[in-house]
């Protein structure tokens, strides 16, 4: 049989509106995260497939808003990538 493709879910949302957080959370039901530091992923020329450009340009745009962006493997598969932003 075909193998289906991994599932993206995309979550954006104000949380706390006392304390003005913009989360953007993208998580996915594919192989996961490679093995090592996940803070590698975000490093400027790492990638599997691309330029190594896109994530890079995630915590760039994270940290000069004051914002974080992570990543992390999902419990039972996959991966979740969360920036939060100050508003």
């Amino acid at each position: 049989g075909a193998v289906e493709p991994p599932r993206v879910y995309v979550t954006v949302r104000q949380e706390a509106a006392e304390s003005g957080e913009l989360l953007i959370r993208v998580r996915d039901d594919g192989p996961g995260l490679p093995p090592g530091d996940p803070d590698a992923l975000f490093e400027r020329g790492w990638s599997t497939r691309g330029s190594g450009l896109g994530l890079a340009l995630v915590r760039q745009t994270a940290t000069r808003h004051h914002g974080t962006a992570t990543a992390a493997p999902r419990a039972g598969g996959g991966a979740e990538f969360t920036v939060r932003i100050p508003l």
